[in-house]
């Protein structure tokens, strides 16, 4: 409808769109519905193309609650046609409410176009970036169903967690260079010079409980008094303070390497618990210094993993999950209570693929239309050579675009050179990536692209 012929001098036109709205899906569910909200918004659809759909939903169509006065005239007011618009919404039950159309869609242009920006080419940078992207398209992905409160409070969030995952291990980096210094274990130093100044000693480890320690003969030193310090009321502190520390590798390799040496006694088998937060290890068990050992090392390596880069690169997998899964199902967020609730970033991809694959095959037009079997059949290729969650989310990721693509086409015939412009481009970043982060990246990129395209935006970059 966007740059056609007006319905009311063209009668090819007006049939056209006649057609195409009996063809189209108006149940509760439909896409649809939340279209025909948009358009009422959307000031480049003339009142002549609003008033052939209307018309033809009143009198010829059986859509739930739509009766013969919800036809627009063909001359009618911004104000009349401001009305239907909020009859419509209120017969099927859509919001209206919210941010104004053209300020979302300029505040959404401007951050993809910061989030795709990349600061520097580290793989935590690059994956960050893939994050936000997928969030924003997330918010075009609620703006398109008319969901516009929930398209705004997406857009206005879709940097914080990733941001938030940023801060922690730009943290962790400082942290890690200062930690190393043996110049900074000033607490063992102080702790250690007290010798047998035992008030001085027990004021040294309150001071423990106040702070973090993460210096690794600092721990070293607090973990060897909680297990074997002397006299009983230091170690009793000392063990107290411990209990205090959050859990970290550090203080878990400082138990490990004291394992051999640790009295086997209920109180420190259950201090051995708590610090790795398994079950206590009876102490008349024959392999109690086995088990001990084991489940330090397993939660060591957790840990270790947790706090450094894999640990981030985890979590912002997770992000992308929560993202894809959202457009899957057609959610803002996920509650605890749905069965989508953390579910992995390959498979979420797969489902959003499944969505994309159904709307293809259901409203395809175009030379495009055809191609939902090649592009199975390649997905098909790449899914049976891919190695591992990050692989398989490249490949459903790629079919997601590609069917998109196919979808976008259909909507938007007047853009389809764009469009195929957008997928040659992407598949030439894809072949000349350095590794598959990019890839994706260069992939999350284009489904921006495609969704501006959709939701008749302007390009987001030349």
């Amino acid at each position: 409808m966007v740059g056609a012929d007006d319905p009311s001098e063209n009668d090819a036109a007006r049939a056209a769109i006649e057609s195409l709205v009996l063809a189209c899906e108006w149940s509760e569910d439909a896409l649809a519905r939340p279209w025909l909200i948009r358009m009422f918004a959307d000031q480049r659809v003339s009142v002549a193309d609003l008033h052939a759909v209307t018309t033809t939903l009143a009198r010829r169509s059986r859509v739930q609650g739509v009766d013969a006065t919800m036809t627009l005239p063909v001359r009618a007011s911004t104000e009349a046609r401001s009305l239907l618009r909020e009859r419509y919404a209120e017969v099927w039950g859509i919001s209206t409410d919210g941010p104004a159309l053209d300020d979302l869609a300029a505040d959404w242009a401007k951050s993809t176009r910061e989030a795709a920006t990349l600061t520097d080419n580290q793989l935590v940078s690059r994956l960050a970036s893939v994050a936000s992207l997928s969030r924003l398209n997330q918010a075009a992905n609620l703006r398109f169903l008319g969901r516009l409160d929930d398209a705004a409070i997406v857009l206005d969030e879709y940097d914080r967690p990733v941001e938030m995952e940023l801060v922690r291990w730009n943290q962790r980096q400082r942290a890690d260079s200062i930690d190393s210094d043996p110049a900074m274990a000033r607490w063992s130093l102080s702790y250690l010079s007290a010798q047998r100044d035992y008030p001085r000693r027990l004021e040294i480890l309150a001071d423990a409980a106040r702070n973090q320690l993460r210096h690794p003969t600092d721990t070293e030193v607090l973990t060897t008094e909680a297990f074997r310090g002397s006299p009983a009321n230091a170690r009793e502190a000392a063990r107290a303070r411990l209990l205090a520390q959050r859990p970290s590798a550090a203080i878990t390799l400082a138990i490990l390497e004291l394992a051999p040496r640790i009295p086997r006694t209920p109180q420190n088998a259950d201090l051995v618990a708590a610090m790795t937060a398994s079950a206590p290890i009876a102490t008349d068990d024959p392999d109690w210094a086995i088990k001990t050992r084991r489940v330090l090392v397993q939660t060591a390596l957790e840990q270790l993993a947790a706090e450094g880069d894999q640990g981030v690169i985890d979590r912002l997998a997770a992000l992308l999950g929560e993202s894809y899964a959202s457009r899957a199902f057609d959610s803002a967020t996920l509650s605890s209570g749905e069965a989508t609730e953390g579910l992995p970033a390959e498979r979420a991809a797969a489902a959003l693929r499944a969505k994309w694959d159904r709307q293809a095959r259901a409203g395809g037009l175009g030379a495009e239309a055809l191609e939902v079997e090649t592009v199975l059949a390649r997905h098909a290729a790449r899914l049976s050579l891919a190695q591992g969650p990050m692989q398989i989310f490249a490949v459903e990721q790629v079919a997601v675009f590609e069917m998109m693509g196919i979808v976008v086409v259909s909507e938007r015939l007047d853009r389809a050179s764009d469009v195929r412009a957008i997928r040659e481009r992407v598949r030439r970043q894809r072949q000349e990536a350095a590794d598959i982060v990019e890839q994706i990246h260069a992939v999350e990129r284009g489904l921006c692209e495609l969704w501006a395209i959709r939701l008749g935006q302007e390009r987001l970059w030349e």
